[in-house]
């Protein structure tokens, strides 16, 4: 198999995407090129088009498509947030939260809808061992509506925040040491979204070692043991934050012990070391289906992409209130105990 071109279209420098993108690189066996919308320009030298959203704006949902449709590229249409925007073409139909799967298995009756979870470099973000001598809460990502970033200042614990968001960080080649820093500093890190896909500020947080407890949103609850979910009212989910935070904050152990879990988790099922040969064979599909009308990688695709959602059957099988996370325990010794 060639060296592929890859072409993520992203919605800026310095953002998820973006970072996303530049990590996916270090691991991908195809040559990851991240572009901005506003930098697009044409499609010489590409093999596959992959967009990450729908809803970065109309070119990046219908003009770009019809432009790879015409030129005969393979277009992977993502949908990395609960958006309801369709692309005007697309070859596979990746998605990163059970909600959006089911969203896109619904509008796309005719085209294949896989779930593949973005991945962190674990290589990047490290297990931080941190000391017992202080105890800080911390909350990072954007402060928009949709965060409830207001429901941090009702908390029992004062909550520092990481929130370099803005176009004097929207620049090349920016670095998350920031965010690496931030998350070596912070004991324990909350996330109180009305909505998600599959956040990464949580997988980043959870690879250094720190507890994290969230609102039962998107795909969390394949991130996170239960009883560090929350849910209900705004009142319902700062009471039971809180108290979560009291209990992670008076024993110490088990402070770490989740921590650990968290660390290990995340190594295992949502690192790149782990899931971007899932990727590759992703990009290898389309491209080998499309271009040269050969259908094994697709098959292969299939197969592992089938293998791979099982192991979250029980979140596609039922909703997110039905769903209790069992499938991923298996080989992670219990360790939460109340006393």
């Amino acid at each position: 198999m060639k060296r592929l071109n890859v072409l993520k279209i992203c919605d800026q420098y310095g953002w998820a995407y973006d970072f996303l993108n530049r990590e996916q690189a270090r691991y991908s066996n195809h040559n990851i090129i991240s572009c901005p919308i506003a930098e697009f320009k044409n499609l010489d030298g590409i093999d596959v088009v992959y967009i990450h959203s729908p809803d970065i704006n109309e070119r990046a949902r219908k003009e770009i498509p019809r432009l790879a449709k015409e030129k005969g590229i393979p277009v992977i249409g993502a949908y990395a947030g609960e958006v309801t925007n369709l692309y005007s073409n697309s070859d596979l139909l990746v998605t990163i939260s059970p909600q959006t799967y089911k969203y896109c298995k619904d509008k796309y009756l005719c085209i294949r809808t896989i779930f593949l979870p973005e991945s962190v470099d674990t290589q990047f973000f490290t297990y931080v061992d941190r000391t017992d001598a202080n105890y800080q809460v911390g909350w990072c990502g954007r402060e928009s509506k949709v965060k409830r970033p207001y429901l941090l200042d009702k908390l029992n614990y004062v909550v520092l925040k990481q929130a370099e968001w803005g176009k004097q960080h929207f620049v090349k080649d920016r670095t998350l040491d920031a965010v690496k820093a931030f998350y070596s500093r912070i004991d324990v890190k909350v996330l109180t979204s009305a909505s998600e896909c599959m956040p990464r500020v949580v997988m980043e947080a959870m690879a250094t070692g720190l507890p994290v407890i969230s609102t039962a949103v998107g795909g969390v609850p394949m991130l996170l043991e239960k009883e560090w979910l929350v849910s209900g009212s705004e009142e319902e989910i700062v009471r039971s934050m809180s108290d979560k935070l009291i209990l992670l904050h008076k024993y110490p152990e088990m402070r770490k012990a989740v921590g650990i879990r968290n660390s290990q988790h995340i190594e295992k099922y949502f690192s790149w070391k782990a899931n971007a040969p899932l990727w590759d064979l992703a990009f290898e599909a389309v491209y080998e289906t499309k271009v040269n009308r050969d259908m094994t990688k697709r098959n292969q695709l299939i197969r592992a992409t089938e293998e791979y959602t099982n192991q979250f059957k029980q979140v596609f099988e039922s909703n997110l209130k039905e769903y209790t996370r069992t499938d991923l325990k298996q080989d992670i010794t219990k360790h939460l105990k109340y006393s």
